[in-house]
């Protein structure tokens, strides 16, 4: 009797082994290329609120179209950004899940459904995409059994003239809020709590979310997460408008803006931006306030993040501290202190990583390469420098996107998470 309870108990063992690793070993399912809105050049998203999962979501979605230097493609490395498509039909996303898809009643209780982070790519407003190798978020979705979303939005003059006789302001952010409101609508039918959505941002994508806690008037999220917010950069309206007046004015003067090609409007933009101070974002969010005097929504925690030499990349090296200070740092610290008079539950954190052998020490992007893309993409590239080890790099990702997983999770990022 003794023998048979002991070889029935180690039966239930193996079995449950094998049924835990088999749970562990299935990967998430992608959605690429899903539309959440439609807008004519100029004017406004309108919002899609729907989903065909019947259409082919295995091929990455287009690119806004954008100007690709040289130096942006040597930064990248092995992320081969001109093999993209370009449309101005961009407003797409990519949504990664642990869960098989389901529709109207066969979505899962809420008690099964999974925390939601949706990332905003960064590129200076001008460049990037939601469905570039380089923001994939799928490694992250698979290791902390979460929903993960990456969105794609208007840049430069296609979402950032400023032309407010014809309404064309920031249409890049309203983008994004169209996002946001078909993530709460439809991620419950990807295992997705939407209750429990939080809200990152790197870089401009950073700056993006600011600007959208400062205008969101829906309760469309939980928590945020800002990385690297170029805060002390900002555009004014006499600013925007100058912008925009002086290009027309030497390189687009007679020319139909509704109906020319957008690759006139792309070469008109990167012939301007030469003529401007380095580090200028020429279209970039006009007009708006980051710390307006009264939020409408308080999200419950946000986190805000920057890089001990966030701004080491960007012009003169005398000048990389200034901008590290003024651009970043201060501006971001400032920004902290804002939200929690405003009673939100706020945490200011510096990064100090550096990659070994990296020119650049913590700089700008440091963070981003430690949750998002491919590991293997990440390797050997000018961000990462040439003397990390793959086993390694990959132990460093892991810890990280726990630490953004268990933030993801409750809002807390534990710096001594691993």
């Amino acid at each position: 009797m003794l023998m048979r309870t002991r070889l029935f108990f180690l039966i239930i063992l193996l079995v449950s082994s094998r049924l835990l690793e088999s749970i562990a070993a299935v990967p998430v399912v992608t959605y690429h290329n899903i539309p959440y809105a439609h807008a004519e050049r100029f004017c406004e998203s309108v919002l899609i609120d729907s989903f065909v999962p019947e259409q082919d979501h295995t091929k990455r979605g287009p690119m806004c179209p954008q100007h690709l230097t040289q130096e942006v493609l040597d930064m990248w490395g092995r992320f081969d950004l001109k093999e993209m498509e370009e449309s101005e039909d961009c407003l797409c996303m990519t949504i990664n899940t642990p869960r098989e898809w389901k529709q109207g009643n066969n979505v899962l209780p809420t008690d099964s459904l999974l925390p939601v982070l949706v990332h905003i790519h960064g590129g200076a407003y001008s460049g990037g995409s939601g469905e570039t190798a380089v923001n994939d978020l799928d490694e992250l979705s698979v290791q902390e059994n979460i929903v993960t979303v990456t969105i794609s939005y208007r840049l430069s003059v296609f979402g950032y003239a400023y032309r407010p006789d014809i309404g064309c302001v920031n249409l890049g952010l309203h983008d994004q809020m169209n996002a946001l409101r078909w993530v709460r609508n439809h991620i419950r039918e990807f295992g997705g709590n939407p209750d429990q959505i939080t809200l990152s941002g790197q870089s401009a994508g950073a700056q993006s979310v600011v600007y959208l806690l400062a205008e969101m008037d829906e309760p469309l999220i939980r928590y945020a997460a800002v990385f690297s917010a170029p805060m002390g950069m900002t555009r004014s309206k006499s600013e925007g408008k100058r912008y925009w007046r002086e290009m027309i004015r030497r390189y687009l003067k007679g020319i139909n803006l509704q109906t020319c090609s957008a690759d006139t409007l792309r070469k008109a933009h990167t012939a301007y931006e030469k003529t401007q101070p380095i580090g200028i974002m020429t279209f970039a969010p006009t007009g708006l306030k980051q710390m307006p005097k009264q939020l409408n929504i308080h999200p419950k925690k946000v986190l805000v993040c920057t890089q001990k030499d966030d701004g080491s990349m960007f012009g003169p090296k005398w000048l990389n501290g200034l901008v590290t200070h003024h651009v970043f740092t201060n501006t971001s610290r400032r920004y902290a202190k804002y939200l929690r008079k405003q009673g939100v539950d706020a945490q200011f954190i510096e990064f100090d990583w550096v990659p070994r052998g990296s020119k650049y020490g913590a700089t700008h992007c440091c963070e981003l390469i430690l949750f998002a893309g491919h590991t293997d993409n990440w390797l050997q590239t000018n961000l990462t420098g040439y003397e990390l080890t793959e086993e390694e790099f990959k132990s460093l990702r892991s810890a990280f996107m726990r630490r953004l997983g268990h933030f993801v999770r409750t809002g807390e990022w534990d710096s001594q998470k691993e």
